[in-house]
C-alpha cells in the first residue's frame, strides 16, 4: 500500500494537516482559556472593590444609628444582603479571622411561562436540559461556607494579595480572592468567591468538539487529498501505461500531453523528444546494420563462391592461385570494414582518447601524399602539395594522418581526370586542412547524406570500390579533435573537403638542429643483420633501400613460415615483421618465435599500416618488443633499432671512429657535385615524387665515386624526411655548380 505515490502523498498531506490542526486547537484552547481567567480576575477584582465601597458605606450608615462593636457585624450583614450577585458569595471576616456575615448568591432565574411570542423550546431539547440537571449536583448557592475555609483561603493570599484560589463547593467549582481592607479603624478580610462552572463546562463543550471535529476534518481532507492526488496523477499512470507497451517496433507513438502548460505536461512533451529522438537513433542503426549487413555479406559471398568453384571440380595451379588470389582480395576487403566498424564504434562509444605529441605537420603532410601518389598515378592523376616551410605542432598526429589519408583516399577514388591538392595553412587562429579534386562532383541533394555511414555517390557512368565509412570516419574523428568537417561541390566540375583544427605551435618536436642538418650515412661497430618480413615487395624494397646504404645486411621474407625458417636459420639481430599477411598473420608469427628455443630473445619490431593503440597493445602482448606504423620514417625507425640494438648512427661530418665504422663512412671527403645529366635526372624523379627511385639513384652514384657521399648523404636525408621542394632547391643550385 506505501508504495503508491498517491497513498503516500495523502499520508503526507494527511500529516501535516493534523499537526497543523492540533496545534491550531491546541493554541485556541489555551487562548480561549486564558482570556477566560484574565476575564474573572478583573471581575473579582472589580467586584471585591465595589463590596468593600457598599461594606464601608453600609458601616458610616449605621454609625448614625448604633455604636459599638456590632456595629461592624451589622453593617456587614446588611452590605452581604444589599451586594447579591448571581454566581457570586460573599464573607467578611475580621481580623482574628471570625465570620462577621456571609451571603448567598442569587439564584439561577426561572424561565417564565411559555408565551407566543417565544418560540416553544423542543421536547428533546427540553429532556436533555432535564437529564443534566439530574446528573449536575445541587447547587452549592446556599450551602454554608466552613469558617475553617475561609481563614484557609486568607491564609493561602499572604505574600500574594491577588492570588486566584480554587474551590470546591458541594460539588461546583469556585475561584476565591481575597481583599484586605480596612472600615472605621477595624482591619477585615473579604472573601470573593465566584462560580467557574459555566466556564468549565465551556471549555469541555469546547475539547470534545475539538476531540471530534478534528479526526472528521482530516478524514474528510483524507479522501479529498486522495482524489486531488489521484486525479493529478492519472497522467503519469496514463503514461507509464503507454510507455510500457512501447518497444523498438511501435517508437513512433508518443505519450498523451492533456496540458502542456503544466509540469506533468512539460514532462510528457521532454519524453516524447527523448522517444524522437530515439527512433531517430533505432532508424540510424537499422539502417546502419543493414547497410553494413550488406557490406559485409557481399566479401563473404564472393569468398564462398570463389572457394565452392574452385573445389567443384579439378583445376590447374593458376586457376587455383586466381580463385586464391580473389579470395584474399576479398578478405583483406572485410578486414577494412571490420576496423573501419571497429573505430566508429569506439568513438561513438567514447572511448577514443586523444594522445597529443609534437610533430612536423609539413613531414606528416609529404607523407601522405607520397603514400597516396602511387594511388594518383594508377589512374594518371596529379596530386599537389607545396609545403610552407616547417610546422612544429601539438596535437595527435595518427588522427591527423588518418583525415588526410582518408579525404586523399576519397578524392582519388571520384576524380577521373585532373588531379588533387591538398592544401594546409592557417585561418582563423586554426590550421585549415583542404583537399580540393576535380573529380565527379556531388549533386545538391546528396550533400546531406554523404557523411553517413556506408553512403556513396552513385554516379552511371562511375564505379567505386570501398566501404562508403571513410567521411563517416573522418566526420566522427575530425569532431573528436573539435573541428567539423565541411563539404563544397559542384557537379561535374569537382569538390572541396576542409576541416578546421586547433593545433598550436611549439618551437621543436624531436630532433635537435644539429641531427636535422646531418646526412646519417652509416652505423658504427659489426654489421647488423635485419629480416623484413612483408607479404608485398614494394614494402620490403623500400626498407632495403632505406637501410641497405647504411650497412645493414637485410634478409627479406614473404610470409610467416619463411620468417620462422630464416630466424632460426640466419639468426637476425632484428626482424620486422608486418602484421597483416595472408595465412599466419604477425600476431600469431611472434607469439611462435616467442615459443621456439632458438628465436625467442630475437628482437622483433612489428609493423602495421594501423596506427590505433589496440594493435599496439596487441602486438606488445603477444611478444613484440615495439610497434612502427607506416608510412614510417627512416629516423623513427633508427630510434627503435638504436633503442634495442644500441646502435650508433654515423653522420656525414661526425669524427673519425677508427677502421671499424661501416663502408658508408664519408669522413675526410669533399663535397662533389655529380654531372649535369644526372643532376638532371634526379631533379627529374624529384618533381615527379618518385622517392624509391631516388633513393636507388643515389645508392648508384655513391657506388660509383665516393667522392658524391657528401653531396648523396644530403639528397638521401631530404628525400628520407620527404623534403621535396627543399630537394628541388638543392638539386637546382647543384645543377647550377655542375
Amino acid at each position: 500500500m506505501f508504495d503508491s505515490v498517491r497513498v503516500r502523498l495523502t499520508l503526507l498531506y494527511t500529516g501535516v494537516l493534523a499537526l497543523i490542526l492540533i496545534f491550531l486547537s491546541a493554541g485556541t484552547y489555551w487562548l480561549v482559556a486564558l482570556t477566560m481567567e484574565r476575564r474573572t480576575y478583573i471581575s473579582m477584582a472589580e467586584i471585591s472593590q465595589g463590596f468593600l465601597a457598599t461594606l464601608q458605606s453600609e458601616y458610616k450608615g449605621q454609625l448614625k444609628e448604633r455604636a459599638g462593636p456590632e456595629t461592624l457585624h451589622v453593617a456587614a450583614l446588611e452590605a452581604g444582603n444589599e451586594f447579591r450577585l448571581r454566581d457570586h458569595r460573599f464573607a467578611v471576616l475580621d481580623s482574628a479571622g471570625n465570620v462577621l456575615a456571609e451571603n448567598q448568591a442569587l439564584p439561577v432565574p426561572q424561565e417564565p411561562d411559555g408565551t407566543a411570542s417565544q418560540p416553544e423550546i423542543p421536547a428533546e431539547v427540553l429532556r436533555h436540559l432535564a437529564g443534566r440537571r439530574q446528573a449536575e449536583p445541587a447547587r452549592s448557592s446556599q450551602l454554608e461556607i466552613p469558617a475553617e475555609v475561609l481563614r484557609h483561603l486568607i491564609a493561602g493570599t499572604a505574600g500574594a494579595p491577588r492570588r486566584l484560589q480554587d474551590l470546591m463547593l458541594g460539588g461546583e467549582h469556585f475561584r476565591a480572592r481575597v481583599l484586605q481592607g480596612k472600615v472605621g479603624g477595624s482591619a477585615i478580610s473579604i472573601v470573593t468567591l465566584q462560580s467557574v462552572e459555566a466556564e468549565r463546562l465551556l471549555l469541555e463543550d469546547i475539547r470534545r468538539t475539538l476531540f471530534w471535529m478534528i479526526p472528521v476534518m482530516l478524514l474528510i481532507a483524507s479522501a479529498i487529498g486522495y482524489f486531488l492526488a489521484r486525479k493529478s496523477l492519472a497522467p503519469v499512470v496514463v503514461m507509464s501505461e503507454k510507455a510500457a507497451h512501447m518497444g523498438a517496433q511501435n517508437l513512433n507513438e508518443r505519450l498523451p500531453v492533456l496540458n502542456p502548460r503544466d509540469e506533468l505536461g512539460h514532462l510528457a512533451s521532454t519524453f516524447n523528444d527523448l522517444l524522437e529522438r530515439l527512433n531517430r537513433s533505432f532508424e540510424q542503426q537499422r539502417r546502419f546494420m543493414a547497410d553494413a549487413s550488406h557490406e559485409l555479406r557481399s566479401p563473404v559471398s564472393i569468398i564462398r563462391g570463389e572457394a565452392e568453384v574452385a573445389l567443384s571440380r579439378a583445376r590447374t595451379p593458376e586457376e587455383y592461385r586466381g580463385s586464391l588470389a580473389i579470395a584474399l582480395d576479398e578478405a583483406r576487403r572485410l578486414s577494412q570494414i571490420v576496423d573501419d566498424l571497429f573505430t566508429l564504434a569506439r568513438a561513438d562509444a567514447g572511448q577514443y582518447p586523444l594522445r597529443p605529441r609534437d610533430f612536423y605537420l609539413e613531414e606528416l603532410a609529404v607523407e601522405c601524399v607520397r603514400a597516396a601518389r602511387s594511388m594518383a598515378a594508377a589512374r594518371s592523376l596529379t596530386l599537389r602539395y607545396e609545403p610552407d616551410g616547417e610546422m612544429p605542432i601539438h596535437g595527435d598526429e595518427l588522427l591527423v594522418r588518418r583525415l588526410t589519408m582518408n579525404l586523399l583516399d576519397n578524392a582519388i577514388k571520384y576524380t577521373a581526370e585532373g588531379g588533387i591538392a591538398l592544401k594546409i595553412g592557417p585561418h582563423q587562429n586554426r590550421l585549415r586542412f583542404l583537399v580540393e579534386d576535380t573529380g565527379i562532383g556531388i549533386r545538391p541533394e546528396q550533400l546531406p547524406k554523404i557523411f553517413e555511414s556506408f553512403h556513396q555517390v552513385r554516379d552511371p557512368s562511375t564505379f567505386v570500390e570501398g566501404t562508403g565509412l571513410g567521411l563517416a570516419i573522418s566526420r566522427t574523428l575530425v569532431s573528436l579533435m573539435g573541428g567539423t568537417l565541411e563539404v563544397a561541390s559542384t557537379p561535374g566540375e569537382g569538390s572541396r573537403f576542409w576541416f578546421d583544427l586547433l593545433l598550436p605551435a611549439v618551437p621543436l618536436v624531436r630532433e635537435s638542429p644539429e641531427r636535422q642538418r646531418r646526412s646519417i650515412i652509416g652505423v658504427r661497430g659489426a654489421r647488423r643483420r635485419l629480416l623484413v618480413v612483408d607479404d608485398k615487395e614494394d614494402n620490403r624494397a623500400l626498407v632495403r633501400d632505406l637501410l641497405s646504404p647504411l650497412g645493414f645486411e637485410i634478409l627479406e621474407a614473404e610470409d610467416a613460415q619463411a620468417c620462422l625458417r630464416l630466424a632460426a636459420s640466419a639468426r637476425p639481430d632484428a626482424i620486422l615483421l608486418d602484421l597483416r599477411m595472408p595465412g599466419v598473420d604477425g600476431l600469431e608469427a611472434t607469439r611462435r618465435l616467442r615459443a621456439l628455443p632458438g628465436t625467442r630473445d630475437l628482437v622483433i619490431i612489428a609493423v602495421s599500416a594501423s596506427a590505433f593503440e589496440q594493435h599496439r597493445e596487441e602486438c606488445l602482448e603477444a611478444g613484440a618488443n615495439d610497434f612502427l606504423a607506416k608510412p614510417f620514417r627512416l629516423d623513427r625507425l633508427l630510434d627503435i633499432l638504436r633503442a634495442l640494438l644500441g646502435i650508433e648512427v654515423i653522420y656525414a661530418d661526425a669524427p673519425a671512429a677508427g677502421p671499424s665504422a661501416s663502408a658508408g663512412d664519408a669522413r675526410g671527403l669533399e663535397r662533389v657535385v655529380p654531372p649535369a645529366a644526372e643532376l638532371d635526372g634526379l631533379l627529374d624523379l624529384a618533381r615527379r615524387g618518385h622517392i624509391k627511385q631516388i633513393l636507388a639513384e643515389s645508392q648508384r652514384l655513391e657506388a660509383v665515386d665516393a667522392r658524391y657521399a657528401l653531396f648523396v648523404a644530403e639528397v638521401r636525408v631530404l628525400t628520407e624526411q620527404f623534403q621535396v621542394k627543399k630537394l628541388c632547391q638543392l638539386l637546382e643550385r647543384a645543377r647550377a655548380e655542375a
